[in-house]
């Protein structure tokens, strides 16, 4: 219980901040108004699917390692060493690492596990959004 309280809250502040702080700005107040209707929201998602789990535990804890390796590898490891990274280039990272993994596990292909091409498109998009994006001047950083 304790381990899915953080996460419920994390998730929740960060889905306000990042996504619905980005799309309407909101002060402290309505800010932490939002932040509890997405815990609300994200709890009742999570008991309505512990109704009927999609999987058991292990099915489930390789999809959740998939996932973040397909969404958050590429941009981590690129957003920390390469100056082009951006804020968009991680959302189409993001992006395409979910839809290739859900559509690989959806269409129950078994020729390799789902992570190996969700990571591959997912580090292909982070390199095109990167590109396309003009590049920001930023301070010099660690590796450039």
């Amino acid at each position: 219980m304790s381990s899915l309280d953080s996460v419920l809250l994390v998730m929740a502040s960060t889905f306000q901040r990042d996504l619905l702080g980005l799309l309407v700005p909101a002060d402290d107040r309505h800010a932490v108004r939002n932040t509890r209707v997405c815990v609300v929201l994200f709890a009742a998602i999570t008991a309505i699917l512990a109704i009927d789990p999609p999987g058991g535990i292990v099915e489930l804890t390789s999809f959740s390692g998939a996932l973040y390796a397909a969404c958050f590898l590429p941009s981590l490891a690129l957003g920390l060493t390469w100056r082009r990274g951006n804020g968009a280039a991680a959302l189409w990272s993001f992006t395409a690492g979910g839809v290739t993994l859900g559509l690989w596990m959806l269409l129950d292909i078994q020729s390799m596990h789902a992570v190996f091409p969700a990571m591959a498109i997912s580090f292909a998009a982070y390199c095109a959004a990167a590109w396309l994006a003009p590049e920001a001047k930023a301070a010099k950083g660690l590796f450039g």
